[in-house]
């Protein structure tokens, strides 16, 4: 998956301005091993995020302003679940107003967004969720989809948003406005 053979295992990531695709700000396209893209997407969005420092006591603690918890599990969840056989990219796009993840192929195996919605989940790639699951990036329980509403929550941001578009999962995490 990590060959030339492969053109579209790959995540591309995006800064727009404003809140459509219209005008670029910044761009990196990351193929390689599957863990790597994971990672420099992952850092690609920490790199165009709000960060805030607050002094507790003699030490400085710093917070993003959007849960990193919830970024890393959308970007893990897009490259373990997405489809192969699509010839799109996994797409991680930051606006003005939120964080949208892009995979390719709708729910597997007939789950509905209910279900998914409810901790259920389907293993599309077998072998990528067993390589993940070893390297402790997931744990195989349906808790992805679950974790990024209460991340959200605890930060007190808008509901994300889960969406079926076309052959497309999308997941919008909204910033605070």
């Amino acid at each position: 998956l990590t060959s030339d053979y492969f053109r579209f295992a790959r995540i591309q990531c995006a800064l727009f301005k404003g809140t459509d695709r219209d005008e670029f700000i910044d761009r990196k396209e990351y193929s390689g091993p599957l863990y790597e893209q994971i990672e420099s997407a992952y850092q690609f969005v920490l790199r165009h995020i709000n960060r805030s420092a607050e002094i507790e006591g003699l030490v400085r603690k710093e917070q993003y302003e959007l849960p990193i918890g919830a970024i890393r599990e959308m970007i893990v969840n897009a490259q373990c679940h997405r489809s192969f056989l699509d010839h799109s990219c996994v797409q991680v796009a930051l606006y003005d107003d939120r964080l949208e993840v892009s995979s390719p192929g709708t729910l597997y195996g007939g789950l509905t967004m209910e279900e998914a919605m409810g901790g259920r989940s389907k293993i599309r790639n077998r072998a990528v969720a067993e390589v993940f699951s070893r390297m402790e990036l997931i744990e195989e329980w349906g808790t992805g989809i679950q974790r990024i509403l209460k991340r959200a929550r605890e930060y007190g941001l808008p509901t994300p948003e889960f969406l079926e578009i076309g052959g497309t999962f999308r997941v919008n995490l909204y910033r605070k406005t």
